[in-house]
């Protein structure tokens, strides 16, 4: 589901199909391909949105969850701030995308991902 997503170079405000995501732009990619597409702010809200609002939104559709679920959404902080996010695909890892790595799959279970979880979602419908 996934595979052709890894190593996808990051660019801010990138959206997929293209050259390159954000992280925003990656989960909602995921979602889509999982069923359970969410909005994207950035192209379908009528007023700009930055991320910051977008997670504090909590993502209609979505619910807090109490720990990682395959198919959910982790909520990470970078400088006390909500400011990134990933895709859980499994209870210990997750797909996302940086400047430094572009899509990588990572461990939530380790440092430095562990000390940032804000919050779990899962689809709610």
């Amino acid at each position: 589901m996934i595979d052709d997503l890894i190593g996808t170079p990051y660019v801010p405000g990138g959206r997929l199909p293209g050259s390159g995501t954000d992280c925003f732009g990656l989960v909602v990619a995921c979602c889509l391909r999982a069923g359970h597409p969410i909005p994207d702010p950035f192209v379908s809200a009528d007023r700009p949105m930055d991320s910051r609002e977008w997670i504090a939104e909590r993502l209609g559709g979505w619910q807090k969850a109490d720990g990682p679920t395959p198919g959910g959404i982790v909520e990470l902080h970078s400088l006390e701030h909500p400011a990134h996010i990933g895709f859980m695909l499994s209870d210990t890892e997750f797909l996302h995308t940086t400047r430094k790595t572009g899509a990588i799959i990572s461990r939530i279970d380790r440092a430095p991902w562990k000390q940032r979880v804000i919050g779990w979602y899962v689809y709610a419908g």
